[in-house]
């Protein structure tokens, strides 16, 4: 009888958490326009199979996301809502190996579930649960081979479950983005030391099947993983050639990427005083927290496997970001769960010195994070770059004709309008970070001077394009200018009967 109260208790936890956490992920999903980055992912997946294939090669990414946004875009059709629940059904099954975790770190209910709440109501979690690219199925596979990394660890045995679980979550990884072959190797190296260290080494052949099936594991994935790899080859070749888009900053971005771990990627001009105090109040906290846990002595095996994946993926990913930067959160959004773990034995820590400030912490994390959950559903309508509104306001005509100015734009453009649109690039001087493996020759409008014309719809990101501004000066004068949200923009030109 007790342990079928167990196990339905057990099973009404698992329905609630996943219940919660899909009601605070689905709320405002498709409010929001793709914004660039989506868009793309959208115009690759749309494509037949094998040219998916084609092109996520010509990029810089494993194609496994955009597989299956592929086969689903295939039966649901094209939309916002569509186009995220995917990342959506991978955020909200995060929380089985999260909360398996948990319960292996944790032998009382409160810790738990205190984890498990700032897992659910993570802002940073909810916002890319809700945005059709890679990451939130990065975070489920990541977060999955370290519960079976931590499994096998733990039990000092390597099974079929384990072992199981270690290869798929290890192939899939591999095979969804480039960065987990860095936490591939931290799960061997762990799972290694365990069995092969100082305190061990005289059980070096006692343990020598475990050791020999864990390599076998690895050496299998590998072979699995092999075509991609020399693929993945040529992508590094690629960026070195060009670079990447991130900037690196070594002693600021880890502040930043700690930061945003717990409050979300939401930047400082966005929120009022109010709303920055918060911020920087649960910033404070959390790395205080998560830092003073390396200082505790006496670390379970468990607690200590977790302290060293996280700060082991931190500082080598940072040491690799000298050469090409990945040091950002919405990549590293994987270290997220474990960060959360840490802070909650942070905090358990201190319930058993003082149940005064364990309260008082504990109340300050959680609803700080609510508000700045409630601050992001406000914001989530209009977050990101809103092409549905442009394309409203674009009075397309007959001799008109719309250029942008780099790839971004255009991706989207191409989802939310059927109106003929090309990218005004006469040097062929694109960037691949821009998209460039989906866009085909008949994009680009390629004459040096823009003319034959009646009127010229400039659509752009940021600031404007002093180039395209030149080239239009000649014949065109500037007649209107629209701005939607701070970052995407477009110009009306028109022709001007004098100049030309």
């Amino acid at each position: 009888m007790r342990k079928f109260i167990k196990n339905y208790s057990t099973i009404i936890t698992f329905v609630s958490l996943l219940s919660l956490t899909f009601s605070l992920r689905i709320l405002h999903i498709h409010s929001a326009d793709f914004w660039r980055d989506e868009a793309f992912s959208i115009r690759v997946a749309e494509q037949t199979f094998r040219d998916v294939i084609e092109v996520i090669a010509k990029d810089t990414a494993p194609p496994l996301h955009t597989i299956i946004l592929h086969a689903w875009l295939k039966l649901f059709g094209i939309g916002e809502l569509s186009a995220r629940l995917p990342s959506l059904i991978f955020g909200v099954l995060t929380v089985i190996p999260t909360y398996l975790i948990a319960d292996k770190i944790f032998s009382k209910n409160i810790d738990k579930y205190i984890a498990m709440l700032l897992f659910i109501l993570n802002p940073l979690l909810i916002w890319y649960s809700q945005e059709a690219r890679a990451y939130s199925l990065l975070l489920l596979i990541g977060v999955t081979s370290l519960y079976f990394t931590l499994d096998i660890i733990t039990s000092k045995n390597l099974g079929m479950r384990n072992g199981l679980g270690l290869f798929l979550s290890t192939v899939l990884g591999l095979y969804t983005h480039n960065l987990f072959l860095f936490i591939g190797l931290i799960n061997l190296l762990l799972i290694l030391n365990n069995f092969i260290s100082l305190k061990n080494r005289g059980k070096i052949f006692e343990n020598k099947n475990v050791i020999g099936k864990l390599l076998a594991i690895y050496m299998l994935a590998g072979m699995l993983y092999l075509p991609w790899f020399i693929i993945l080859i040529q992508q590094l070749k690629v960026v070195a050639g060009q670079g990447f888009w991130l900037q690196f900053h070594p002693l600021l971005d880890i502040f930043i990427v700690i930061a945003f771990a717990f409050s979300g990627e939401l930047y400082m001009p966005h929120f009022p005083v109010y709303m920055s105090f918060i911020l920087i109040t649960v910033w404070a906290v959390s790395v205080t927290l998560t830092f003073t846990s390396l200082l505790f002595r006496q670390k379970t095996k468990s607690l200590g496997t977790i302290m060293a994946w996280f700060w082991g993926l931190l500082i080598l990913i940072w040491l690799y970001s000298f050469n090409t930067s990945f040091f950002y959160i919405r990549y590293l959004l994987f270290l997220v769960p474990a960060a959360i773990i840490i802070v909650t034995e942070s905090l358990r820590r201190i319930r058993r010195k003082s149940k005064l400030v364990f309260t008082l912490l504990t109340s300050l994390l959680l609803i700080s994070t609510l508000i700045i959950d409630i601050h992001h559903y406000l914001r989530a309508p209009t977050a990101k770059e809103r092409m549905t509104n442009l394309i409203s306001d674009l009075d397309y005509q007959e001799n008109d004709i719309i250029l942008h100015t780099n790839a971004f734009t255009h991706h989207s453009f191409n989802i939310y309008s059927e109106f003929p649109n090309q990218i005004y690039n006469p040097n062929n001087d694109l960037l691949y970070y821009e998209g460039l493996a989906v866009i085909k020759e008949s994009d680009y409008y390629r004459q040096q001077e823009v003319k034959g014309y009646d009127r010229v719809w400039v659509i752009y990101l940021w600031s404007p394009k002093q180039h395209m501004t030149r080239v239009l000066e000649h014949n065109y004068n500037l007649r209107q200018k629209y701005d939607y949200n701070g970052h995407l923009h477009m110009e009306l030109w028109t022709l001007d009967f004098n100049k030309a």
